[in-house]
Parts: C-alpha cells; sequence; structure tokens
C-alpha cells in the first residue's frame, strides 16, 4: 500500500471507539462516476476489550489485509480504506467484481491467514460511503493533529505516562462569545485561566486560555479536543491548540524540563 494512508479514531455516539485506516488520495483522484462499493468483513480473533486489533494479533492481521488488499486490486477493486469497531474490521473498495471472484479470494485468504470473509456489494455512483464512512471529519482532523503531535512528543523522548496541566486556546469573535464559552468549558471540567482582549485591531478575536490536568495520550486528549473545537465553531469562533509541561529524559536518565 503505497497510497497516501491516514490512521485515525473515531468516536461513536453510543460511546464505542473506531481505529479507521482511509486512503486520503483517493478522493483527490476520483477517477469518475462509480459502479459498486464493496465490503468485506472478518470478526477479530482476540479483540482489545474497546474492540480494535490486539498487540498479539497485529501481526496476523496485517499479513491478511495485505493478502486482502493484494486480491481485491487484481480483481479490479480499489481498495480505499478500512474500519476496526466492536471486535470486526469492514475493508471497503470500489469497482465492479463477479461473487465467484469474491468468492475465490475468500477462500484463498482463509485457507492462508485463517479469517473467513463476508462480502456486500451496492450501487454508489457519488462515493458517499467513502465521503460519509471512510473520509476524516473536521473534528477528525483535529484527532489526527493531535496524534501526529504526541507522537512527535514521544519521539523528541518527552515522557507522556504520567498526568500533567495541559494548556488550550481558543479564540472566539466578541467578549460574550468568549464568557460563553469559557462558562461551558468550566462546567465540563476545564479551569478558566484567563481571557485575552484583542492584541490585534485587524483581528478582534478574544482568546479564551484554559486548562485541565490529564494524560497527554489520545485516549483521554481526543475527546476533549473534539469537543472544544465543536464548541467554539458553534461560537463562530476557532480552537487553535494546545501543549503540554513534560519531562524530557537526558542521557543519564535523569527528567529535565
Amino acid at each position: 500500500m503505497n497510497q497516501d494512508w491516514v490512521l485515525f479514531t473515531r468516536y461513536y455516539e453510543d460511546g464505542s471507539v473506531g481505529a479507521l485506516m482511509t486512503d486520503l488520495q483517493f478522493k483527490e483522484e476520483i477517477p469518475g462516476p462509480s459502479t459498486h462499493w464493496v465490503a468485506a468483513r472478518v470478526e477479530l480473533r482476540s479483540p482489545t476489550d474497546d474492540g480494535l486489533i490486539s498487540p498479539d494479533e497485529i501481526n496476523a492481521f496485517q499479513n491478511f489485509d495485505q493478502a486482502l488488499f493484494d486480491g481485491l486490486t487484481e480483481a479490479g477493486v480499489k481498495y480505499v480504506g478500512r474500519i476496526v469497531l466492536a471486535g470486526s474490521v469492514t475493508a471497503y473498495g470500489y469497482g465492479t467484481v463477479k461473487r465467484e471472484k469474491l468468492a475465490d479470494i475468500s477462500e484463498q485468504l482463509l485457507g492462508t491467514h485463517g479469517y473467513d470473509l463476508t462480502w456486500a456489494q451496492e450501487e454508489d455512483l457519488d462515493y458517499q460511503r467513502y465521503m460519509n464512512e471512510l473520509y476524516p471529519t473536521h473534528s477528525e482532523w483535529r484527532t489526527i493533529g493531535d496524534q501526529h503531535l504526541i507522537v512527535a512528543l514521544e519521539d523528541a523522548g518527552f515522557d507522556l505516562s504520567n498526568p500533567t496541566t495541559i494548556s488550550h486556546w481558543t479564540f472566539l469573535p466578541t467578549l460574550d462569545a468568549a464568557e460563553l464559552f469559557a462558562e461551558w468549558a468550566q462546567e465540563n471540567g476545564f479551569a478558566m485561566t484567563g481571557i485575552d482582549e484583542p492584541d490585534d485591531a485587524s483581528e478582534e478575536l478574544w482568546c479564551v486560555r484554559l486548562s485541565h490536568v490529564d494524560v497527554p495520550s489520545l485516549e483521554f486528549l481526543g475527546r476533549k479536543t473534539i469537543l472544544l473545537d465543536a464548541k467554539a465553531r458553534e461560537l463562530e469562533g476557532s480552537y487553535d491548540g494546545w501543549e503540554v509541561g513534560v519531562e524530557e529524559s537526558n542521557d543519564d536518565g535523569e527528567a529535565v524540563m
């Protein structure tokens, strides 16, 4: 798979968590009206408590997924992504393929990888399955940014395993909006550290500064940034991001700031 893939987390309204992998390049290269959407579903052998792929299964599943990608590509189906949710994985593609060919792929992969596929096909002329089920929403792009920042901090040697103070900035168009946002944030577990007046006459934006103490991991942080971003947009503002005071280990293993 050499496309421009992105991995991200989706939080569903029922409280479940999904892990998505999407080919972003497909959106830029949509060839024209589609004929059929193709879905391949398998049950995981040993999912985590959240219904995601466990460390014990990841290698076996990745080998299977690559074989599925190759099989669909050979059959003329464009593999565009997958969703891991509630103990199962659904892979998606576009193309016209006979049921007999899908049965051949199932038989081959069951024999070599031990995963039993079930298939579904529907007409999808305007790629709504891809856009609605696989492509990141505005809030999920925020989650993707959080994920990249967390990985960058970890790669730089920062210790993100302990709760610490996380600071957030949000810009609102009026003082009334800023005060409404601050009140809502405090009701939802944030501490307000200040409301700053516009410092640039051309911008005229009020900055609400918030903080909370948490483990700076995507599991804990992702839901909060999604909430902040959604509320800011509701009030015609914009969530600007976060920073965290974390410790970095030196060559002697001692914590430094």
